[in-house]
């Protein structure tokens, strides 16, 4: 009898295990109740609702509760909960929670809220389902009347509502109001350049009980006339609309300007400058663009070829680190300096220098890797044995010079529409006259600067000046000298942004187009290394780093200037005693 109950034990067990979970336990519920400080308000009034959440069972439910209301007719004030959501809803996770409303239009307004993931505070208990629950407020248009508990007891308070929807002050950044602003003026005008494209705008009520109800028009600017608005809102409900006109300049352009010839107090444009300059009217001013600055780095490049061809690789070298340390500190640096003192401080496209720059600083690494790399090893042995590096290295940075070209041509060329549009010019020469003379000016350079390479060794001798001298300052600043005029002629004309792309450009277009074409060059002769020495890194990398950091903030002044063009002067010092 005892085995037969120890059978049965455990089947019984088993049975029970089967059919408990199929016995249907009903779950708990929940619900949501809204009370409100009264239901018929005035504008202007302040309503205060109170929402909370209980189990069936009456004990507090904690839940996600969302109000819903019409923001046209209530506005948000403020809440005793943390709290989320957007216009027109206010979502909570509390047990109960206080909303406070400002009536701002007459209408009526739903108070709707419903329930989510209901726990029972007392038992721990989920509750299965949660049941919502709204009401209505009205708002009249008299005022004065029912303040809803912003007096504490319902009742009429009689007070007017503020009809000023004036405001204290109003301006724009960038830009400046015309005329200044008076409370009284509701019109305004406004010139902004051509590389602004947005403006802040900050307006401050004169009335602490009004608002600002909008601000429209003030983003994504267009060429010419734009208007911004600005809605004033008052304590009772009128409003006042503020107007400014802003004007958007046309894209400046550095085409010489039609009715100004030499000697009427306009400089004369060197002739391979005024070449590139009307090929680019037939070519496009992309195309153009690239010419300019490639055969502004003409000079350089001649003048290079022939060191390079007598054996100077040092001068060579110098002048390559001479071109950029010129350009980034000297050009852009008397660009600032000039313009800064005409202009005061000056905008620019900071999108562009900022690709340029960083570029700029990316193709550096490609100057001092070689140099790192064999600082233990024998310096005549650089030219010979190891000019496979440097080649390497060249043919590397001549790729990253045709991606970029790809770049700013092709896959992002809208990016630099607003620094090469010319507008308003025509071209005085036809596509052959300007070929022609491009070819003339280029060959007269070549002659020129074998004049000028032969007598480097007497200049050095003579005297007293360190082949490290000639190459890194003297030979830059001939080489250059087309571009350092243009650019700070550009500047006095607050046309920051070519001044700047004029320097940056020019130094990128050195480093990943010149260096590598005189190494490809070096191989028809001796083949030269592109490793510079230390005095030369050090230059190179302090002037590119202090690029970056001017050019960030996508403005410049004249103390920006000075302080480039001092640092220039240091390092001009130093390679003298050399």
């Amino acid at each position: 009898m005892r085995k037969r109950t120890k059978v049965w034990i455990p089947l019984i067990a088993m049975l029970f295990c089967l059919i408990a979970p199929a016995v249907k336990v009903q779950a708990a519920t929940g619900k949501t109740s809204i009370s409100v400080s009264a239901t018929t308000v005035n504008i202007g009034d302040t309503v205060t609702v109170t929402v909370k959440a209980v189990s069936e069972a009456g004990n507090s439910a904690y839940a996600t509760m969302t109000l819903e209301y019409n923001p046209d007719i209530l506005e948000f004030s403020s809440c005793s909960a943390t709290y989320g959501g957007g216009k027109g809803s206010i979502s909570v996770s509390i047990d109960s929670f206080t909303v406070k409303f400002k009536a701002i239009a007459a209408g009526k307004s739903g108070i709707t809220v419903t329930a989510t993931d209901g726990v029972d505070f007392s038992t721990a208990e989920e509750l299965s389902s949660m049941e919502g629950s709204s009401t209505n407020i009205t708002v009249n248009n008299a005022a004065g009347g029912t303040n809803g508990g912003s007096t504490g007891n319902g009742g009429s308070t009689g007070t007017k509502l503020s009809a000023d929807n004036s405001l204290k002050s109003l301006t724009i950044s960038p830009g400046t109001l015309s005329p200044e602003f008076k409370g009284s003026t509701i019109n305004y005008t406004a010139s902004v350049a051509n590389n602004v494209t947005s403006v802040a705008v900050n307006a401050e009520v004169a009335n602490k009980k009004a608002i600002v109800e909008s601000v429209t028009g003030n983003t994504n600017l267009a060429v010419g006339e734009n208007v911004i608005k600005i809605v004033v809102k008052a304590e009772n409900g009128t409003t006042a609309t503020y107007a400014i006109k802003v004007t958007r300049q046309e894209a400046e352009t550095t085409a010489p300007e039609e009715n100004k010839k030499p000697g009427n107090g306009e400089a004369e444009t060197p002739s391979s400058e005024l070449g590139t300059e009307e090929i680019s009217f037939y070519t496009g001013p992309k195309i153009g663009g690239f010419l300019n600055a490639t055969f502004g780095n003409a000079t350089e490049l001649i003048i290079s070829f022939f060191a390079l061809k007598s054996g100077l690789f040092e001068v060579v070298k110098s002048s390559i680190a001479g071109s950029i340390i010129g350009n980034i500190l000297l050009v852009l640096g008397a660009s600032m300096f000039i313009g800064g003192l005409k202009h005061k401080t000056q905008n620019f496209n900071i999108n562009v220098v900022e690709t340029t720059s960083s570029m700029l600083l990316f193709s550096l690494i490609g100057l001092c890797v070689p140099a790192f790399f064999t600082h233990t090893i024998n310096a005549n042995l650089l030219n010979t044995r190891y000019e496979g590096l440097s080649l390497v290295v060249a043919i590397v940075m001549f790729i990253l010079y045709i991606l970029s070209l790809i770049f700013s041509f092709f896959t992002h060329k809208d990016l630099y529409a607003t620094t090469t549009e010319e507008e308003g010019h025509e071209s005085k020469w036809s596509l052959k006259k300007s070929i022609i003379i491009l070819v003339i000016a280029t060959v007269i350079i070549a002659i020129e600067s074998e004049f000028l390479v032969g007598g480097i060794e007497d200049i050095t001798s003579k005297l007293g000046l360190s082949e490290f001298f000639v190459g890194i300052i003297l030979i830059p600043i001939i080489g250059n000298a087309a571009e350092h005029s243009t650019a700070i002629t550009m500047a006095l004309k607050n046309k920051m942004d070519v001044a700047i792309e004029i320097a940056l450009g020019s130094s990128l277009q050195i480093i990943l187009f010149v260096a590598p074409v005189l190494i490809f060059l070096s191989l028809l002769f001796t083949p030269m290394s592109i490793i510079f020495n230390p005095f030369e890194l050090v230059a190179l990398i302090a002037s590119v780093i202090i690029a970056n950091k001017v050019a960030s903030d996508g403005q410049s002044n004249w103390l920006e200037g000075a302080q480039l063009m001092a640092v220039y002067f240091i390092i001009a010092a130093g390679f003298f005693i050399l």
